[in-house]
């Protein structure tokens, strides 16, 4: 299914979680521009973690607005409750190589959940309207800047 053009700036916003994601996870693809060492992919992830917690409450805000989303919005919440969990434990000291692979393993895994599933779900119940007002609250959060971090 194509991607409801108000989805756009989440979907492009996922795009850059999931090469921070990759460069996170110990055997994860390397990308261009991206740092190689642990406490370059450490700092990177540092810089970009107060990006992605916000970006985790929005999708809790969205997902909370559709019934027909009770068993995503469970999967997300369990999702987020883990990747907030591993970003503390991440952010706080002497984070190791294991944790951060285990967080850029989950934030590769929960961006594809999302993706795949929950975006689809949420296109095919929500209106106009309910797509326009997350166009508006990702153009607030400025999502199309962003992922061009």
């Amino acid at each position: 299914m194509r991607r409801a053009f108000q989805l756009i700036p989440f979907s492009r916003f996922h795009k850059r979680v999931l090469f921070i994601g990759e460069s996170c996870k110990t055997d994860g693809a390397r990308f261009s521009g991206y740092p190689t060492s642990l406490l370059e992919r450490i700092g990177q992830l540092k810089g970009f973690a107060d990006l992605l917690l916000l970006h985790l409450d929005h999708l809790e805000q969205i997902t909370s607005n559709f019934s027909e989303l009770i068993s995503e919005r469970q999967t997300v919440l369990t999702n987020h409750s883990a990747i907030r969990d591993l970003m503390k434990d991440m952010l706080g000291e002497n984070p190791s190589e294991h944790q951060l692979n285990e967080l850029g393993l989950e934030l590769v895994s929960h961006i594809r959940y999302v993706e795949r599933t929950v975006f689809q779900r949420i296109q095919t119940v929500a209106s106009e309207n309910e797509l326009n007002e997350m166009l508006r609250l990702a153009e607030k959060a400025r999502f199309y800047e962003m992922h061009q971090l």
